[in-house]
């Protein structure tokens, strides 16, 4: 931030760009383009962890990256699920869709997995809220996304992971992985 400040303090191009609004340009800031490679500095707001726009830059431009805090993860598990491996299966699949683990904003579940020690786990280890909703909440809008039958023989309802990121107003951008004994669903959104 000083480094960036200090470029646009000297009148030096600091090139622009938002994953969210690529449209949007702050007063004092030049559109990030492939033509435009005269910018001694940039600033980029985004959710991702490696981004394809930065990767190609000469070294030796000064970069910010201000990360959005705009996911939102979806989670269901077995009772006592081990909480070694929802740490890892969440880190894994947010690597994997190149998602920035400081983008997340908020954990979701069913309320009656509120004190299930693998979820708290990760909140705390993160510090992530935790939202849940209680079952008939989640029977209204279950019939959108695939369920299964194990899991309303247990909770009475079909599906746990993708219908809560929908309660959350979050577009679902990763539908439901399965991870030996939990799911994970990924949404972006306020």
């Amino acid at each position: 931030a000083k480094d960036t400040s200090a470029l646009l303090v000297r009148g030096e191009k600091v090139a622009f760009f938002s994953d969210e609004d690529s449209n949007y340009l702050p007063s004092g800031y030049v559109k990030l383009t492939k033509n435009n490679e005269d910018f001694k500095g940039l600033v980029y707001i985004t959710n991702k962890k490696n981004h394809p726009k930065v990767d190609d830059l000469p070294k030796d431009i000064k970069a910010l990256k201000l990360i959005k805090k705009s996911i939102v993860l979806g989670v269901g598990c077995r009772k006592n699920y081990s909480s070694e491996k929802m740490l890892n299966y969440v880190k894994k699949g947010l690597d994997e869709y190149n998602i920035d683990i400081s983008a997340v904003r908020l954990i979701t579940t069913v309320e009656v997995k509120s004190n299930e020690e693998a979820i708290l786990n990760l909140s705390n280890t993160y510090g992530w809220p935790i939202k849940t909703w209680a079952l008939d909440e989640i029977r209204r809008v279950q019939d959108k996304f695939i369920g299964s039958d194990f899991v309303e023989k247990t909770l009475g309802i079909r599906a746990v992971c993708e219908p809560t990121v929908d309660l959350c107003g979050a577009k679902i951008i990763v539908d439901k992985i399965a991870c030996d004994g939990m799911t994970l669903c990924i949404g972006e959104g306020e």
